[in-house]
This record gives structure tokens, sequence and C-alpha cells, in this order.
């Protein structure tokens, strides 16, 4: 063991200042045979935790310290303080202390840089040893200006706090020309006999690793690394063994030996605790009895309200069941928390989910509120929840609506108290694209070269890759590298830093909940745009140091639900109860075989589309098995379900005792608790230790499996099972297991997916609305929706500055464009506008720049102005917007006029407002094209409206003849549309995409696999445009794909098809008239007279004419 330790540790945890992740700096320090290390992170105890469980891991002991910023002034806080001291926790009372200043230094100051007084510091120094230097502490500014006294009389206020936990800490490196610094110290520690300590600052663990550092450092500090003036590493701040340590300090043994000192002095670290279960109400002595008496009245209550026949003894056999493992596990609190504010919700018009995850499984939990899923009659397992013989926390997963989850978590905080709830910290790391681009930012590479190296690594953020296996997978990457010293280095330099936290935020849903403040537990953070302090833990820590998390999530289908409900409700007076919706609606089951399923929750994708559609639902139970199946590998059992299901296989009950089990499933099993229940039918398990069994074959431990293996075949023979039957049936079990879903999650979102289809089919207008509402900024989902209300017969109204309200409405039978889903608009200015005509409507377009010239822009005028929105007070789009200059600059100087001076826009005696350039109108395909810039899609009309009589002469089916056609195998057919967005993905054969069309029928989901294609058709891809594409539909197990053979740009395939629009002049239409109707673009017209003997005359034409879709329905006399 070396008698050095090292008292200076930095890890990643101090965010851009350290390469280190903690695991590599323990590894490091066994290496050395170091008997103790402290973490010295700046400024958090972050990694304490996780330093402390590695270090006990690899006997090695844990010192906890960090370094803090001081300010010197006690009476300024906004003050950016720039002294720092190390302290290290020596006991205890060090440890609490040392959480309570790293606390407070952000809860305090969490609107400047964190920092604590010195007043604080002096008054929480009890059990805290401090290192002072003179290069950072306090001394070190009066030092540099030579303010010695000043600086001595510091040093002896300090002296006199922490007594013999002061040491005088000396530093050698490099950079710091420790030589004069030095001097200074020495003298004080000599003369006031303070001790003195040698300590190295750890930022990375090689020497040779000072690049990467400094690399970081350029990202931290947005800098680049050739830059002059700029924060850089310090060479030595690497590991340094004992034998160079002693050499560097050869002249001063005792700093040496000191740092063993404290090592001794130093007691204790951050420790893992047995969950800490906060109390439910300090007004309730026993909360087991409490847990009782509310469950039994809220299962009465419950069974009083089905509608289906049940055998109340089977229930409340049940609930006992349930309540004496809760209670044994002494959980009841727990329970009681959940219920509480879910309860409390549910009383303040708060939509809540009716479950998540296996808690659904739980007759306690819907007894009590927490879901809305009846366990017994859906076949949910409490034992998938909470094991009876194996000991695991609890873990409801909350969702509520989105727009009120903020809400819930205020009212845990008034009722438990704000200091005893937080949020969870999380730390974004470099991933390997990540940090490709930030290292290749601060080296100043080309962006475009740095953009191509990172589109070579694969996405996967469902399974990372990292930048090792990336370079290890593609041969042009590594020969790029070889053939360019920059990327060289930009790789060798983005492997060291992947993988480091970069960045701290909160969890998406955690909440932490104590029995006691949080900062007697662990230490705590507060994120500047929070009002709620962060635990500064992560979630795996915080649950080693025994904290309770709570999960309150948003999920915006419940907000979708309940503006759904509420529109019902003011637009025809009928309030929905969700609870006692009919689940056996033969109409919501219709919808969900015709695949209509935009906007139903977890069926919107074009592949679960086409195995709906498939499929057939006919009973919640289908719905409950597809949403589980459609998942990599569950799914290649999805034909064998839609077949038995429709008679043409056999189901295969696997044994005849099961039949009863695997009935509702055709004989696939599809859920974890089928595995559990086979397991206790087949061998006699408990369902405790089925669960056991489920779990082991999910982790596939070889020798676990092994061990089931061998009791699962010993109590099927017991059973008068065969062996080589048992063995069969274990392997078969074995594979479903391994990727069967949790029926208590799928049942329970089931309802909500269910919930979401019924409304639709129902109140299509009311769930379209709401649906568009809570995408308002999502133009091409809110394209998806109308092109859905189409099809439903619902017209969709413009945009219109007196009618429309920032968010959709509901108008009569129809749906009307709200303002804010206009591009460049906003929520804001058009709440404002809203607002604004409460007093009045707006009679011309000159009163509504006089009354809201302060509430837009020019960006936001245009696009209203594109859209139509103004239509009705300027039917000429084409003049406004060519006005448009002149009139904002007549706003602008409104706004400096004084309102008593009257209007710059209107003359006081005539009224007629500011006149404008006289301009011609857009004509028709020009409107669109703008209409599509301001919306995102055409709404108005369609750009395939004016070719609909070409299109069907050659033959192209509309989407939803497409949709329509019934296919065995394979069928070729083309179709049109304009194309609404595409997403392009690689793999390792090559670039595919995803392409979504629309026509004025409905919308089609076409894939591209041919990469040439897709590159060759790049250019016309792009949303707006209008194609042509030859397609395959593909008829097989996997389900009906539309694949792209040909795709061409509409324009041109017209202009090369030989069609022609024949006009026929009579006594009622003159050729004046025609020439009004005549275009630049269109189908070509041949023009004729009908004499009157009969005879037909053709006139020949100097040049081509054209007409448009829209003279086309003027003209009444027209034949193809």
């Amino acid at each position: 063991m070396t008698s050095f330790i090292h008292l200076r540790a930095h890890s990643d945890y101090s965010l851009g200042k350290s390469i280190i992740k903690i695991p590599d700096l323990i590894n490091k320090a066994k290496a050395d045979n170091m008997p103790a290390l402290c973490l010295m992170d700046r400024g958090n105890l972050f990694g304490s935790l996780e330093f402390s469980m590695e270090c006990l891991k690899n006997g090695i002991k844990p010192l906890i310290g960090t370094i803090l910023k001081i300010d010197l002034e006690a009476d300024t806080d906004k003050r950016e303080p720039h002294s720092e001291i190390a302290l290290i926790a020596k006991d205890q009372d060090g440890y609490q202390n040392l959480l309570e200043l790293v606390s407070l230094s952000f809860l305090s100051y969490s609107d400047s840089q964190p920092h604590i007084k010195i007043s604080r510091l002096l008054n929480y120094s009890k059990g805290l040893i401090a290192l002072f230097n003179s290069f950072e502490s306090p001394m070190a500014a009066l030092i540099k200006k030579e303010q010695y006294k000043v600086a001595e009389r510091l040093l002896e206020q300090f002296h006199n706090s922490f007594k013999e936990n002061l040491f005088l800490e000396l530093i050698r490196t490099e950079k710091n020309n420790w030589q004069f610094h030095e001097h200074w110290l020495l003298d004080k520690a000599f003369e006031k006999d303070i001790p003195i300590v040698a300590t190295n600052p750890i930022s990375f663990l090689r020497a040779n690793l000072s690049e990467a550092h400094d690399a970081l450092l350029c990202i931290a500090n947005s800098s680049y690394i050739l830059e002059d003036n700029r924060e850089r590493s310090d060479p030595d701040h690497y590991f340094k063994n004992e034998e160079e340590m002693r050499a560097l300090f050869s002249d001063l043994p005792e700093a040496i030996e000191n740092t063993k000192l404290i090592a001794l002095k130093s007691s204790v670290f951050s420790e893992t605790r047995k969950p800490i279960l906060p109390k439910f109400s300090h007004l309730i002595e026993d909360e087991t009895l409490e847990l009782q008496k509310q469950a039994i009245d809220g299962l009465r209550k419950r069974l009083n309200s089905v509608k289906y026949n049940i055998n109340q003894q089977e229930y409340f056999k049940r609930l006992e069941f349930e309540l004496g493992v809760i209670n044994k596990m002494q959980f009841p609190g727990y329970f009681l928390i959940v219920s509480d504010f879910i309860k409390w919700s549910k009383g303040n018009g708060i939509s809540v989910g009716p479950g998540r995850g296996s808690g659904a499984g739980s007759i306690v939990a819907w007894a009590l509120e927490i879901t809305d899923l009846d366990p017994i009659k859906f076949g949910l397992l409490f034992e998938r929840f909470l094991n009876p013989e194996r000991v695991s926390m609890p873990d409801f997963d909350i969702d509520f609506c989105q727009e009120r989850r903020d809400e819930v978590i205020n009212y845990v905080k008034d009722k438990y108290g704000a200091e005893r709830v937080a949020q969870i910290i999380t730390f974004g790391k470099l991933q390997a694209r990540a940090v490709l681009r930030d290292v290749g930012r601060v080296m100043q590479i080309p962006y475009g070269l740095v953009d191509k190296i990172c589109k070579m690594v694969p996405n996967n953020p469902a399974n990372p890759i990292t930048l090792s296996e990336a370079i290890a997978l593609d041969k042009q990457l590594q020969d790029m590298c070889d053939d360019d010293p920059d990327l060289e280095k930009l790789l060798s330099i983005s492997l060291e830093l992947e993988g480091i936290n970069r960045h701290v935020s909160t969890h998406a849903a955690g909440i932490i909940i104590a029995d006691r403040p949080l900062i007697e537990l662990v230490p705590l953070y507060m994120d500047s745009n929070s009002s709620m302090q962060t635990i500064q833990y992560s979630l795996k820590y915080a649950d080693a140091a025994g904290l309770m998390k709570f999960d309150f999530l948003g999920l915006k289908t419940l907000t979708v639900i309940s503006q759904t409900v509420q529109l019902i409700e003011k637009n025809r007076g009928i309030r929905i109860n969700l609870a006692n919706i009919d689940f056996e609606d033969k109409k919501t089951y219709q919808l969900l075989s015709q695949g209509h399923t935009v906007g139903i929750f977890q069926l919107e994708g074009a592949g679960m589309r086409e195995a709906i559609k498939q499929l057939k639902p006919d009973f919640f139970g289908d719905v409950i098995a597809l949403t589980s199946l459609y998942r990599p590998g569950p799914m290649d059992n999805i034909p064998s379900y839609v077949n038995r299901k429709h008679g043409l296989e056999t189901p295969d009950y696997i044994h005849p005792s099961l039949e009863n089990l695997l009935k509702e499933t055709y004989g696939i099993i599809i859920y974890q608790e089928q595995v559990m229940e086979l397991a206790q039918i087949l061998a006699g398990y408990s369902l405790g230790e089925a669960d056991l069994l489920r779990r082991a074959m999910g982790k596939k431990n070889k020798q676990e499996m092994d061990e089931q293996r061998a009791i699962f075949i010993e109590r099927c023979i017991a059973n008068e099972i065969k062996e080589q039957r048992a063995a069969e049936i274990f392997a078969l079990i074995e594979k479903f297991a391994s990727y069967g879903f949790n029926k208590s999650h799928a049942a329970a979102y089931a309802v909500i997916t269910y919930q979401t289809a019924y409304l639709k089919t129902h109140y299509t207008a009311e769930f379209l609305t709401a649906s568009m509402n809570l995408e308002i900024h999502d133009t091409s989902k809110i394209g998806m929706f109308c092109n859905d209300a189409k099809l439903f017969g619902i017209d969709i109204l413009l945009p219109n500055i007196n009618s429309s309200n920032a968010y959709f409405t509901v108008d009569g039978d129809k749906i009307r464009y709200g303002l804010a889903a206009i591009r460049g608009v906003g929520i804001k200015a058009t709440v404002d506008i809203q607002e604004e005509r409460r007093t009045a409507q707006f009679q011309n377009i000159h009163q509504f720049i006089e009354r809201c010239h302060n509430l837009i822009n020019k960006r936001a005028m245009e696009n209203l102005i594109k859209a139509g929105t103004f239509d009705s007070l300027y039917p000429n789009r084409a003049e406004l917007f060519a006005n448009l200059k002149k009139l904002i600059r007549y706003s602008q100087s409104n706004k400096l006029e004084d309102q008593s001076q009257g209007s710059l826009f209107f003359d006081e005696e005539n009224d007629q407002g500011l006149s404008l350039s006289a301009v011609a109108d857009w004509e028709d395909r020009r409107k669109l094209a703008f209409e599509f810039e301001a919306l995102g899609f055409y709404l108005s009309a369609h750009p395939l409206n004016e070719y609909q009589e070409r299109l069907k002469k050659l033959g192209i089916l509309s989407v939803e003849n497409v949709l329509s056609l019934e296919i065995k195998n394979f069928y070729k057919c083309r179709v049109a549309g304009v194309v609404s967005s595409k997403k392009v993905k690689s793999s390792k054969r090559g670039k595919f995409a995803f392409l979504q069309i629309t026509d004025t029928t409905g919308i089609l989901d076409i894939s591209i696999f041919n990469e040439k294609l897709l590159i060759e058709s790049n250019d016309i891809l792009q949303e707006g445009q209008t194609i042509i594409c030859d397609i395959e539909i593909k008829n097989d197990e996997n389900g009906t794909r539309m694949v792209a053979e040909k795709i061409s740009e509409i324009h041109h395939t017209m202009k090369s098809t030989l069609c022609a629009c024949h006009i026929y002049i009579k006594d009622k239409i003159s050729i004046q008239e025609i020439s009004t109707k005549v275009t630049d673009t269109g189908l070509p017209i041949k023009l004729y007279a009908e004499l009157d003997d009969g005879s037909v005359v053709h006139f020949g034409l100097e040049k081509p004419l054209f007409i448009d879709y829209k003279g086309l329905e003027e003209l009444k006399k027209l034949i193809i």
C-alpha cells in the first residue's frame, strides 16, 4: 500500500472540467495500490454515492469532498465569487454540513453562480477539513495584490474556525508558478503551526490525455483549440503515482505524509440505505388500518357500479390476500399516498390514466382508484406487481393530463412540504455523434465534413452504437481517417471524451417524496429555470440512497381526451363519462377494422393500421392482444393470431389443460401473465414462484435457466406430464417468455386506445379538433388530421380573422381553422388578436392594422395573408401582400403617435382608409402554393384537382381506390399525390425511405427500398411536391406494403401525355367568355364550333391554349 493519498480527484461530474469516469478513477487507484482516495468535484456532490459504492466494492476507503466558491463580501448576494475552498467531510457532522453547504449554494443562489458566503461557511465548519492553497483560496487574490496583512487576518479567521482541521495545500504544477505562491503559505504554516499537505489536481488519468482534456475545456467554454486567449489544460493534471509525488515534494516529505493523516481523520462517506418510506399523514396513527378501511370501502363502491356478473367473495378474498402482502412488506403508506393525489386530481377535473405498468394487476389499486381496470375480469396478476416471494419496491407509474401535471405535483409539495419533495437529476452524456460534432467544432474542421462523418455512425436511440463500434463496422470511415491526420485526431479525441457527462437535466417523470427534509439525506440542486429543488443523485443512486420515487407522467392523449369531452359538452350539451362507455360498441370496432386510426392512441402507424385492418377486431381483448404483439419479435405471430381468429388456422393450445388459459389468444402465448399461470397449471408453481421463473427467462442467465428447467420438468412429471413433453413445453414457453408483454400494462393502455377510438367514432369533429389543438405547432400532423376530417365528411373552414380563434374550434358540423396553426404567427399573438376582437369585429383591413399593429410582425402578417385569413375583409390577397410594406410603415409610425392624435390610417372625413396600390390577384395555382407555405399543406383545394380527368384517363388510382383493393399476393398500379412527409433511414443495405402522400381522398404510406430511385427522385420528393408513383402492393405475412418502383413529377408526366380538353361552342357560350378561362398550364384546349346544320368545325390555333381545374368546373359543356 502507498502512503500517499490523492485528495483532488475530479470526475466527469465536474462538468466540462474532467474527462474521468468514476469506475476508471477507482480502477486506477486500485492499480496503484492506493488505500484511500478523495473525490473532489467542483461545486457539487453529484458523484459522491457512486464513488463511495465503487470504492467500497474495490476495497478503497472513500473520502468525500468538494470545491465550493466563496463570497467574501457577506452583504452582496449578486457578486460573482472567484475564491474557492476545498472541503472534506471528516465525520458525520461534517458530512451533514457538507450536504447543507453544497445544497444551499444552489438553493440560495439559483439565479447566479452557485456559491456560499464566508459567514455561512464558518458557521457550518464543524466536522469539515479545509484545504487552502495560494491559487484559488480566499487568500489568493489578497496575496496577488500583496495585501498580506488582510490575507493573514483572513487566515486567522479560518484557523480559529477549523482549528486542527485546517491544512495549507501545496500544488506544484507547470502552469501555476508555485515557487512564487508557495513562499507565503509555508511561512504562515510554520509561524501558526498549520499543517501542510501536498495535492495534485486530477482531470485525466494519463499524461497523454491532456490534449483530449484541452478539447473538453474548449467544448465547455465555447472556444477553439487554436485560440490564444482561453482556458488551457495543465499537462500536470493527471493521476501521478506516489513515486512522482514524492519526487515533486522531496523537500517537504511531511506534505506527502499528511495526505494519509487526512485519510485517517476522515471516517464518513455517502452511504446506501434501506427504503425510507414517507408517512401518508401524521393525523393517522395506523396506516395499515387506514389502508384496509379505504380498500374495503373502495371495493364495495366499485362492485356496486359494475354491469357484469361477479363473484363478490372472489374479489374480497383477493383483496384480503393483497392487503396481507402489502402490509407485510410495509407499503401501506405508499398506496395511500398514490391514491390520495390521484383522487385529488380526479376531484379537480384532471384526467388520470386508467393505469400503467404492472400496477394495474392489483385489486387494492383498483379499489383505491389508483387504477381503473378490474384485474379479475381481465385476468391480471398481483404477483406481477408485488411478489410476496421477492421483496421489491412498488412502482406505480401514473399518467396525467399533460397540461395539468404540474398542478398535481404542486399539490404533493403543499401536502408533504416543499422541502421533502424534489425532482431527480439526470446527466446528458457525450454520445457518439454529439462528441464528434463538439470536437469537430473546437478543432474547426469544416461542418460539412464533420456532418458526413457523423452520418456514418448509425443512429439508433433504442440501442445506441458506440463510436469504436461504428469505426470497426465502417471500412470507409477507417480509410478516411488513415488518409487525413485531422480526422484521425478527431476520432482519437472523440473516443476519449465519448460517454462523459456533458450537462444536467431533470428526470421526465420521477418525483421524490421523503419522510423528512431531503437536505438531511442527500445533496440538492436547483435549476435556474425551475422553482422546485432537485436531488443531486441520478435515479439509480436515488434508489440506493433509500429514496422513494413516484412517477408523474404527462400523457398528451389524456389531454386530447379531456379537451374532447369538454368540446362535446360545450357544443352538444352532452356530458361524457368515459368510465361508463360501452366497450362492446360495434361502430367503434367497425372504425378500427376499416383502419381509420389517425389520432387513435397506439394505432396511428402505417404498419399498425394495416395489421388492424387484417385483424378486424370485434372485442376488447383483440385491442389488448394487437398492441402487445406489434413489437419486434412478437409481431411474427400476428398473421397466426389473425388466421386463427378468422378460422383459417387451428389453434394449438400446447397441452389440453391450457386451453382455458390460452383460448383468449387462440393458443398464442402473448403475455407474461400467461407464462406465470402456465407454470402454475402444469408444474404447480405458486404465482410468486412463477414470477421468479418469468424473470429468469427474461434475463437468459444460463445457470439460472438450467436450475429452473430442472425444477419445471420435475414438477411436470409429478403432475403426470412426460419428461420429454415437459422439456418441449419449457423450451416453447422460454421462447415466448423472452418477449412476452406485461398484460396489466397492455390492458390499461388499451383502455385509452379504445376511449380515443370511441370518441372519434361518435364525436369525430370534437375529437379531431382537440387532436389538432394539441399539435398546434406541427403543420404536418395538422395536415394529416385535416385530410382525415375530409374522409369523415367534415369540412375544415379556412382561417378567418373575424371567425377563427387562436385554436381550432368546432363550428356546427365543421371545424374552423385556428390562427395559431398558421406558420410564424404563434399562440400569444393570436390569443391577443382574439381578445382584441371581443370589443368588436374588424370591419376592414385598415381597422385591423390600426388595432393590432403592435401584436404581429411582418412574417406573421405575410402568412396570415397567404392563408386567406383576411379574405372576408380584403379578398385580393396579392394586392394586400404587395402593399404590406406600406401598411407596416404606417403602423410603425402609428406606434409613435399619441392615441389622442387620431389615426394615421383613416381620413376622418371619408373613413376610406389608406389607399393601396392596385395589383391583380394571384391565380389559383399561385394561391395554393402560398397557402401551402403558410399552412404546411393544401386546404382550400388540392393541386390534383386540375388533373382529375386526365388521371382517370391514364388509369391512375386514387388513394381511396388503392386502400380498398383486395389483394392476395401482389398488385401493381399508379397513384398520384402531394408529398406530405418523407423519412430517410439507413441500414447496412443502404438508404431507404418512408413516404406519405395525400390526394383528395386520403393518405397513403409508400416505402422506397431502391436507393438509386431514392437518390434520383430526391429533388421531387420534397414536401408540397405533386408526384406520380408506380407502386407494387405486396400482401404477405408481414402485412400490406406499398413499394415504389418509379417516381415522376406530375407536370412533366402530364405534358408528355396526349390528352386534351375539347370545347364545343354553342350559342350560350361565346369565344370571349372562353378566353377568360384560358391559363398558361393545365389541359390543352381543342376548340370546335357546332353549326346549325349539325356539322362541326375545328379551329386551328396560332399557339397552344390551356384550361385549369377551375375553368373546367365553370364550363358546363365539357367533353373529354
